[in-house]
């Protein structure tokens, strides 16, 4: 646990490190479990909060800071964090203004015109994007629960932006094997036993600059357990390892990872 590393914050440069409720399991752990199931994943790392405390990699007067001189939130984004916020406990989940500036202007710099997101919880980061985008870019958005996406689309569509958004309700992994490249910009923010899986099948259709963004990558701090048999581990060994891209690794919030073709 991160509470049992000591120096872990000190030793990382600013972003804020967020957890939730201890020990209990998301509302949809129990499908997120099935479809890890369903790729042969081992048992006993199931999806869960851990504990409701906010644990900053600096302190919150300097990630506060970082956000007023950063890309202000829009009306959309805004009014989504508060229902969120209002509405659901696992509110935590959601990706912080700072970050979410992040993905704006890779979207932007990028000139991206097809951007797949992984995990749409209540369509934060998915808005976000889509602001980012240009008249005919498209986030084709991928989540398992209704519950969530609701809110999502309920803000998406008072949103001159919300057009761009194309919602997909099923398994990832299912979505992205019917979903032809390229992809300009891929986040990855579901199922964290499932990040190897949804890199191996976004990766060859990336476009020739494309970049593929990973959060979480740090995984509550269990990427840095002495076993190095945390999901997060895993996919960050799998990551470095792969001679098709490269990568840049952000201790921002919860780690976020920014990679990219070799040579492009």
């Amino acid at each position: 646990m991160l509470l049992g590393l000591t120096g872990f914050a000190s030793g990382l440069a600013c972003g804020n490190l967020d957890t939730a409720s201890a020990g209990r399991r998301r509302p949809d752990a129990g499908r997120a479990d099935k479809e890890g199931a369903a790729r042969g994943d081992a048992p006993g790392e199931p999806t869960v909060i851990p504990p409701a405390v906010e644990i900053g990699l600096c302190p919150p007067e300097i990630d506060d800071y970082a956000a007023q001189h950063s890309l202000p939130e829009s009306e959309a984004m805004i009014a989504i964090a508060a229902e969120t916020k209002a509405s659901t406990e696992w509110w935590i989940m959601m990706i912080g203004p700072v970050e979410a500036g992040l993905l704006r202007m890779l979207v932007h710099l990028l000139g991206a015109k097809r951007v797949v997101e992984l995990g749409t919880f209540t369509g934060y980061s998915a808005i976000a994007m889509a602001e980012a985008l240009p008249a005919g870019g498209t986030v084709i958005t991928c989540d398992i629960s209704e519950e969530w996406t609701d809110i999502a689309k309920k803000h998406w569509a008072k949103s001159p932006h919300g057009g761009k958004i194309d919602l997909r309700l099923g398994p990832a992994t299912r979505t992205l094997e019917g979903l032809p490249g390229p992809y300009d910009f891929v986040f990855i923010d579901a199922d964290k036993r499932g990040y190897i899986d949804y890199w191996e099948a976004c990766v060859p259709k990336l476009s020739p600059r494309g970049v593929i963004v990973a959060d979480n990558v740090l995984g509550n701090g269990h990427a840095l357990d002495p076993d190095g048999r945390s999901a997060a581990a895993a996919f960050n060994a799998h990551v470095a390892a792969d001679a098709r891209m490269q990568s840049v690794m952000l201790p921002i919030r919860d780690g976020v990872t920014v990679a990219w073709r070799r040579g492009g």
